[in-house]
């Protein structure tokens, strides 16, 4: 019954594809590091990504919401911008909600977008719901998103799988671009990898998934 159901509501993932996708990385700005949940941890995710997006020349959006209030893109990532990187601004909630992000969207023209950023419960849920009503397959990242509490983090993670998207994470986008351990652009990869600092001892977001589940209908299944 529960494979029936998810079938009927979900869409299998495709593997993901750099000719085919994005990267959207959402308001990790300067002033949500003082009471976002491991914000940390997002910037060293935001930072391997934007590595993978260079190398593998993969089209890469950042936003900023309200920067008057919320200040820019953290200063950590400065040193790994490129030219492949649109930064744009936004003062509402879903970056779909905006009519000049929506357009350099659809001029990108993705299959698949890799969504992450902050607050999970709010500006990554919203704009996720709203990619997948458009018809994107979205894949969020576990490791890339977070609010300021861990339960926003977690149900805020557990509606947007519900509604279709796929949880995953950095390192497991990269291995689906990068299949061959032998190719030039893994190897380029290994270097961004082994210098992130992570910190998954404190993103106990499986848990807290885990309890959120059995707690949901589908534990009568």
């Amino acid at each position: 019954l529960f494979w029936t159901m998810a079938m009927a509501t979900k869409k299998l993932a495709q593997r993901l594809t750099k000719q085919t996708s994005m990267i959207l990385q959402i308001d990790i700005q300067d002033n949500y590091r003082y009471y976002t949940y491991n914000f940390n941890h997002l910037v060293a995710t935001g930072k391997l990504m934007m590595n993978v997006s260079k190398a593998l020349g993969i089209p890469m959006m950042i936003t900023e919401y309200a920067k008057k209030n919320f200040g820019p893109t953290a200063n950590e990532f400065a040193e790994d911008m490129h030219e492949g990187i649109q930064i744009l601004q936004k003062d509402k909630f879903s970056v779909l909600m905006e009519n000049h992000i929506k357009e350099a969207v659809e001029k990108i023209n993705p299959k698949q977008v890799i969504a992450y950023g902050l607050e999970g419960h709010v500006c990554v849920q919203q704009s996720v719901l709203d990619l997948l009503d458009q018809g994107y397959e979205v894949h969020v990242l576990t490791d890339g998103t977070s609010s300021r509490t861990k339960l926003d983090r977690a149900t805020a993670l557990h509606r947007m799988a519900k509604a279709g998207a796929h949880l995953t994470t950095a390192e497991a986008c990269m291995f689906d671009y990068v299949p061959d351990a032998s190719s030039p652009e893994f190897k380029e990869m290994l270097a961004p990898i082994k210098k992130r600092k992570v910190f998954p001892e404190k993103f106990g977001h499986l848990f807290q998934l885990k309890q959120l589940l059995e707690l949901s209908e589908y534990k009568s299944l």
